[in-house]
């Protein structure tokens, strides 16, 4: 198993659990709002571009906050279940830096990149193969 302080580790994706949940809060869900007050207002050809374009934008950060908060959540249920700390993939020991630089990360330093490499980074780097899929 990987050296490191087990509290620190839940500390720290607590901390961030709690982040992510406070930046969620925070972003706005303007299509709800938008259906309400387009007729308080000109609907300019600018406007509406502007407006679609943060409505886009809040989605895109609202959909990596929550891949985030997933990946939060696993690392935990693998702290709990005692596999944190090992790669998805190979099965070896991730280095206790990269647990403390990234408490999330489910695989080791090799295997992230060439997750990444085949997935790209749309495709969830820290997400674990789900059932049927090859790791």
């Amino acid at each position: 198993m990987a050296d490191y302080d087990r509290n620190e580790i839940e500390g720290k994706l607590k901390t961030r659990l709690e982040e992510i949940d406070r930046v969620l809060g925070g972003v706005q869900v303007r299509g709800d709002e938008r259906g309400a007050e387009l007729s308080d207002y000109d609907q300019h050809p600018g406007d509406q571009g502007t407006e679609t374009l943060e409505q886009s934008m809040d989605e895109a950060k609202r959909a990596i906050l929550h891949d985030e908060r997933n990946a939060v959540e696993q690392a935990l249920q693998r702290l709990e279940e005692g596999s944190y700390g090992t790669c998805v993939d190979c099965g070896r020991e991730i280095p206790a830096g990269r647990l403390q630089a990234q408490p999330e990360a489910i695989r080791c330093v090799d295997d992230q990149r060439r997750f990444e490499a085949a997935h790209g980074s749309t495709g969830g780097p820290l997400s674990a193969p789900g059932p049927g899929e090859a790791a």
